[in-house]
């Protein structure tokens, strides 16, 4: 995680003629699971190769970023390199440290299940990819997570990021998001969201099937989501959401 963090600060300190910074500010509010956060992040991308336009994509970048997010009980330092081998297309493996200050967790009993703890290290890896064809377009996201509580190694523990439990000692969490939407004008788009989690040695599962609309500007995006989440116990439960993201500066990102 500390080399992680250096390599990042090297990233970012360089100064290049085809380097270019983004930043983003987003949140989200969900219903079920219920969850709430606000994130902020940085990134320096460096060209590869090719000629940086959006609307002719065949370029290639590295790219470093930093982000905190907070949910006021939950707390995250984010670290992350990036290779994009061409702009719709990017892998990108990183660290996390996280504190999570709660004794009472939604859906969770937190007498048997390690809910709270001062030392959550996560380690990740994921690999991304946007195609489209005229209104049409396709996102698709897998990305594993490795959870270790240092302070609580002899408990199971709870995986909030997909409302599942995970092994003593460490778990590893597979996450596939798929996005199919369609673009009715430059301001408004519909679509449809599934994702589906599965914890690596506990084998529980949830996954989250949304009809999603956009709406969107130069800088920023708002959408919203409604659906069901099925959770752990096979149960399904309808949810909503809402995410505002706001993007200053887009630097070679093209998704």
């Amino acid at each position: 995680m500390k080399n992680l963090f250096l390599i990042l600060a090297f990233f970012l300190s360089v100064n290049s003629l085809h380097a270019e910074v983004d930043t983003k500010v987003e949140s989200l509010v969900r219903t079920y699971p219920s969850g709430f956060y606000v994130l902020g992040e940085m990134g320096k991308s460096y060209k590869l190769w090719g000629t940086v336009d959006k609307k002719k994509p065949f370029y290639g970048f590295v790219r470093a970023a930093g982000a905190i997010k907070s949910s006021v009980f939950i707390n995250k330092a984010i670290a992350k390199v990036e290779v994009y081998p061409i702009s719709f297309l990017g892998f990108s493996i990183g660290s996390s440290w996280s504190s999570r200050e709660f004794d009472d967790f939604s859906n969770f009993d937190c007498k048997v299940v390690a809910c709270r703890s001062s030392n959550v290290l996560r380690k990740f890896a994921e690999a991304k990819m946007a195609l489209g064809a005229g209104p049409i377009y396709f996102v698709q996201r897998i990305k594993w997570t490795h959870t270790r509580l240092r302070d609580k190694a002899d408990q199971i523990y709870a995986e909030e990021l997909a409302n599942l439990v995970g092994r003593a000692g460490g778990d590893t969490l597979l996450e596939k998001t798929s996005i199919l939407g369609y673009k009715l004008n430059s301001t408004y788009e519909v679509g449809a969201l599934y994702k589906n989690n599965r914890m690596e040695h506990l084998r529980n599962t949830s996954s989250m099937q949304l009809l999603i609309g956009r709406y969107v500007q130069k800088n920023y995006v708002i959408t919203t989501g409604l659906g069901t989440y099925k959770t752990r116990w096979k149960s399904n439960v309808g949810t909503a959401l809402a995410i505002w993201t706001w993007t200053p500066s887009k630097g070679m990102l093209l998704f």
